[in-house]
């Protein structure tokens, strides 16, 4: 089922990526077998895959502006699932299998980026902005997974630019932790609109949320002043198993910033983490997938043109947040 954004101030925009993926403790092994490598902008759309305790919408061509209800039926309780989104460009813009705009991004008036959101035990809304170029396709996957995090917050109210701690305890290095951050609210349910952070140009107003100083015990999460959408937040760590690519922590430069991970795999058959370390927040996913604030410019990150056996790392050009960051991949199949 599409539906229309209704209001393209407002209504825009996992892992990665950014996101929020959670991820079990386990060994991995340590010679996957190759796979086809991805060619560059392919569209590889793909039917959708459902078992009992995993959905893959395959790729979703999505116009601008709209959502689009994507079914998963996994039942049981939304709060135990994982979900996962990625982007596909297919126009000659030139970012690939992205997450470009990931949870929103307004660049001088211009929605962009794409966000999930009204999660439950049926069903996923997948949303694109009005004037979005980098997610002609958009992909989900949610699935439940075989162990439950070492660490899970309940659901917990949040006012307008207040800051909470989440001791989580496990007195790990927090190199070897994944946090996953979900918010709800009466309008959106449970989404990612906001994640990391969206400025709106127009109205100079700070929505969103985002995750930061990850200690070996401790985890913040700040919801910004002007936000409409995060009413409550829950907060789920875990300790990772070896990656099989692990960039350790890399300067990065402005602009697009290369990682090798030269693994030959189809981009289908990656897990990928990207975190961000600034003193001031330590480590953090602020401004993930990229931001404009009308005070410091274009801040934060975002992940292109995910391949075979590499990624671009795009760091914004007036960015103050992410001076470092690093890139861990786990094959798939030893999670989902």
């Amino acid at each position: 089922m599409k539906r229309r954004i209704a209001h393209p101030a407002i209504a825009i925009i996992n892992l990665a990526l950014v996101g929020f993926l959670l991820l079990p403790a386990q060994s991995l092994a340590a010679s996957p077998p190759l796979q086809t490598p991805e060619v560059a902008g392919e569209a590889d759309v793909t039917s959708a895959i459902t078992t009992g305790t995993y959905y893959d919408s395959g790729w979703v061509p999505l116009a601008q502006g709209t959502c689009e209800t994507v079914t998963h039926d996994l039942g049981g309780n939304p709060d135990d699932y994982t979900v996962e989104m990625w982007f596909q460009d297919t126009n000659a813009t030139g970012f690939g299998i992205n997450r470009r705009g990931y949870g929103g991004t307004d660049l001088t008036g211009s929605q962009e980026g794409a966000h999930w959101e009204q999660l439950t035990s049926d069903t996923i809304d997948l949303c694109r902005g009005p004037l979005d170029t980098a997610a002609d396709q958009v992909r989900a996957r949610v699935w439940i997974p075989a162990r439950a995090a070492d660490f899970a917050s309940p659901w917990t109210p949040i006012e307008q630019g207040l800051t909470i701690g989440f001791l989580h305890n496990l007195n790990l290095p927090p190199e070897q932790l994944i946090v996953s951050l979900w918010f709800k609210s009466a309008e959106r349910g449970i989404h990612h609109l906001g994640y990391g952070g969206l400025d709106i140009d127009g109205f100079r107003e700070m929505r969103g949320a985002y995750w930061h100083e990850l200690t070996d015990n401790a985890v913040h999460v700040t919801r910004r002043n002007d936000d409409e959408d995060v009413e409550e937040v829950r907060v789920l760590v875990a300790q990772a198993g070896p990656p099989n690519y692990d960039s350790d922590w890399q300067p990065l430069f402005v602009g697009p910033n290369l990682f090798r991970h030269n693994l030959i795999w189809h981009p289908d058959d990656m897990l990928v983490q990207v975190e961000c370390f600034v003193p001031a927040a330590c480590i953090h996913q602020k401004y993930v997938g990229g931001n404009e604030d009308w005070l410091f410019g274009r801040q934060g990150t975002s992940l292109q043109n995910l391949a075979a056996h590499s990624l671009n790392l795009v760091r914004w050009h007036d960015d103050q947040v992410c001076p470092q960051a690093r890139v861990r991949i786990w094959q798939r199949s030893d999670f989902v």
